[in-house]
């Protein structure tokens, strides 16, 4: 199974909106997203005005899937960081390889990045046993937020 790794398109709006509803309205998150903010996302992504980055798995013509990525300095490691968002594969093209094969298409296609980092829902143990798999190490950190 070969899998085409591309940026968003805005021609497959509908698509991916599609299927950022039944990612970010799924149990893979830990609160779920409004619709109109699930649409604002895509909107930001597609105007290219933010340091982040949508990508479409595609499978024989059909896209399968969606990754987000974002880009900031961090200066623990004084460079930066590319922070897996979003990972999502629908249902019946999971376990064939797809998100291991975009996130080294990521890792492979953004040489100068310092750390890759990405969150999961512990219990999600499927994708911690893959993203382990792939190298990736848990950090010990209490994350807080203020959202506005």
């Amino acid at each position: 199974m070969k899998i085409e790794i591309v940026e968003f398109r805005k021609e497959n709006k509908e698509i991916l909106l599609q299927m950022m509803k039944e990612f970010y309205q799924s149990e893979a998150l830990e609160h779920h997203l409004s619709n109109q903010t699930i649409t604002k996302i895509l909107d930001d992504i597609l105007s290219k005005k933010y340091n982040a980055k949508g990508y479409e798995f595609v499978l024989n013509e059909k896209i399968v899937g969606f990754g987000i990525v974002t880009f900031y300095y961090q200066t623990e490691i004084s460079g930066m960081t590319l922070q897996f968002e979003d990972i999502f594969v629908r249902e019946e093209f999971r376990n064939q390889g797809v998100a291991k094969d975009y996130i080294r298409f990521v890792m492979n296609n953004n040489k100068e990045i310092s750390r890759f980092r990405l969150e999961v829902v512990e219990d999600n143990l499927v994708a911690v046993k893959l993203y382990e798999k792939l190298g990736f190490e848990k950090l010990n950190y209490h994350q807080m937020v203020i959202d506005k």
